[in-house]
């Protein structure tokens, strides 16, 4: 198995591991879990956001990760565990809204929103950095990475975002910096 392994990461495309997956299963571990493993360990080590609906629903990737339809509103589709504990929210309580649970007086809307536009327009990652809300009213900065995710044939179905909490102890004016032009010159 650890010879497979090995050859798996270098050699398997991302189409042939679907198609591999979908036909074989090892004892009760399918193949997909293990292709899972995999994709994971190189995301977390590559800090890549995901490109597809699979490597995005990982429940073991330890970025918390929010998953939306793609199209407006931007319904919350799925939550991982990382993002249930940022948050606290767990994903049955959050699975049919926006975002808008997590937003508050002092969220950069028109970052946020810049950052929406240029995924939208370009189909390209796209960042800021915010101020969200948990659930209890807990205020966290986050550094929000926004992505989208393609089925097999290149088109977009649904959008990636990871929140990575940025410590309290960021310089003030960075902060300002980085909200005020992330993004939205490209935007505008």
């Amino acid at each position: 198995m650890q010879i497979f392994a090995s050859s798996a990461r270098s050699m398997l495309s991302s189409r042939l591991r679907q198609e591999v997956t979908k036909t074989f299963v090892v004892g009760q571990t399918t193949l997909s879990s293990f292709f899972s493993a995999i994709s994971w360990s190189n995301s977390v080590t590559q800090h890549d956001l995901p490109n597809n609906l699979a490597d995005a629903s990982l429940p073991l990737d330890p970025r918390a990760i929010v998953i939306t339809e793609a199209k407006m509103p931007f319904q919350i589709v799925s939550v991982n565990s990382s993002w249930e504990q940022l948050c606290g929210y767990s994903q049955h309580e959050c699975k049919g809204k926006t975002l808008d649970c997590i937003q508050g007086e002092r969220t950069n809307r028109a970052a946020v929103t810049a950052a929406v536009k240029k995924v939208l327009r370009q189909g390209v990652e796209s960042n800021t950095v915010t101020k969200n809300y948990s659930k209890d009213g807990r205020e966290f900065q986050n550094r929000l990475r926004i992505g989208p995710l393609k089925n097999h044939f290149g088109k977009v179905t649904h959008f990636v975002g990871i929140l990575e909490e940025v410590n309290m102890m960021v310089d003030r004016s960075f902060d300002d910096r980085y909200s005020m032009h992330s993004d939205i010159s490209s935007v505008v």
